[in-house]
Formats: C-alpha cells, sequence, structure tokens
C-alpha cells in the first residue's frame, strides 16, 4: 500500500498541477507546459516546488520498493529521470525559449532526458509486470504519431502533446504497479 502511494502522489501531484496551468492559460502564447508555468514568478515557484516533490517521492519509491524487488535496471532508470526532473524545473526560466530548436539549453536538453527516462521506466516497469506487450508498444506507437504531429505542426500547442502523452504514460505506470502487488 505504502509503495502505491509513493508511485500515485507524484503522478497526481505533477498531472494535477499541469492541468491547472493549463485551464488558466490567459492567450494562445505558450506552446509548452514549462512556458505556461514560467509565465510568472509564482507559478514558477509552485512549478518547481510540485516537480521537486514528486522527484522526491519518485526517488523513493524506486530506493524503498523496486530495489528490494530486485527491479534494480528499472528503478535506476526512473532515478535517472526524477533527477533529470528536478534540473529540467530548475533551469526554467521566463527568458528562454522553449522552442524544440533550443534544444541547446540545460531546461530543454534535460526535459527530453526526462520525458524519455520516464517512458523507458513504463517499458520495464510493463516487461516486470504481467500487462500484455502489446500495451507498451501502443504507448510508442502513440508517442510516434504525437510527435510526428507535433512536428507537422511545428510544435504549435505542444502543451497538448505533453498532458496526453503523460496521462497515458501515467494510466500504464499505474496499471503496471498494480500487477506487480
Amino acid at each position: 500500500m505504502f509503495s502505491f502511494v509513493l508511485i500515485l502522489l507524484p503522478i497526481l501531484l505533477v498531472n494535477t498541477w499541469h492541468g491547472y496551468l493549463l485551464l488558466n492559460i490567459k492567450d494562445n502564447k505558450p506552446e509548452t507546459i514549462s512556458e505556461h508555468a514560467a509565465d510568472n514568478d509564482k507559478w514558477l515557484k509552485i512549478h518547481r516546488i510540485v516537480h521537486v516533490i514528486s522527484s522526491l517521492l519518485l526517488i523513493s519509491y524506486a530506493l524503498y520498493y523496486l530495489h528490494p524487488l530486485g527491479l534494480h535496471t528499472t528503478a535506476n532508470i526512473l532515478i535517472v529521470g526524477a533527477l533529470l526532473d528536478v534540473i529540467e524545473v530548475m533551469t526554467l526560466s521566463k527568458d528562454m525559449h522553449h522552442g524544440p530548436e533550443a534544444l541547446k539549453s540545460p531546461h530543454t536538453f534535460t526535459a527530453w532526458g526526462m520525458g524519455l527516462s520516464y517512458m523507458m521506466f513504463a517499458v520495464f516497469l510493463v516487461r516486470e509486470s504481467s500487462l500484455p506487450a502489446w500495451s507498451m508498444h501502443a504507448v510508442w506507437m502513440l508517442f510516434m504519431m504525437m510527435l510526428g504531429t507535433s512536428i507537422i505542426l511545428k510544435f504549435k500547442k505542444f502543451w497538448a502533446f505533453q498532458m496526453s502523452y503523460f496521462l497515458l504514460l501515467s494510466t500504464i505506470i499505474i496499471t503496471a504497479h498494480q500487477n506487480l502487488l
């Protein structure tokens, strides 16, 4: 039960916060969730707190649940993702450009690294659980379709891709965790 709280709470915190940010869009200018968070100092501070707390909970999940189960690779991938999450949120600033061509910026580079790490964590968790392999194939296919669409649209309204994909990934992670219990 405690392990379920350690995995569920960060997912709920981050997705709820991101949803709140997106519901409070004042104009259509920001293209990413990070841009929405960096829109004002108060939101940026809350954004950082939510991500740091969530990352600490995910690291705790990896150390106190996954490692004792012998799922060392899965745990280590999650820890890397959580650490990249902290770096990306702490390097976020209002002044930076957040588009995909800004991959040279520490924020954008670590944000993509975090996203890929969380995706790989889900892949390994699904593999260790009794979920059918097609569930992860579906996630990869959806990721590729959504990314392709984002590229075609030149990353306009990229926040919709981010939110949709991470909600799907969250569902897979929670379901896989339930199957491990």
